[in-house]
């Protein structure tokens, strides 16, 4: 099947338009973890559930797009997916407390 000018540029349009889309969703979700590290740091861990919650729940869409749909993320992105995979567990948000609290900026590095 060839396709025409019209209709490759047609589909090239809706390919702009959807990676503009997605890039505007992930800067959200990156706005969004920054916001709530912001709020762990005020917190004492028992008050800390929903929004570990909520960084859990970002961090599954966020391997969703990544591995079932092949995207390609900012390095801070995938290190967020990487270290928060057991984010529902006590242990890792005890962990993760304790290092928001001291000092740990988001965005995340190899060196923190």
């Amino acid at each position: 099947m060839q396709y025409t000018w019209t209709e490759f540029e047609q589909r090239l349009i809706i390919h702009r338009d959807v990676k503009i889309d997605i890039s505007r969703m992930l800067f959200k979700y990156e706005t969004q973890i920054k916001e709530y590290i912001d709020k762990i740091q005020q917190l004492t861990f028992d008050k800390t559930t929903s929004i570990f919650d909520e960084l859990y729940e970002i961090q599954g869409y966020l391997s969703v797009a990544k591995y079932k749909y092949y995207l390609e993320l900012k390095e801070e992105l995938d290190w967020f997916i990487y270290h928060f995979e057991r984010g529902d567990e006590n242990d890792v948000r005890e962990y993760w407390y304790s290092k928001f609290c001291n000092g740990f900026i988001w965005p995340f590095n190899e060196g923190s």
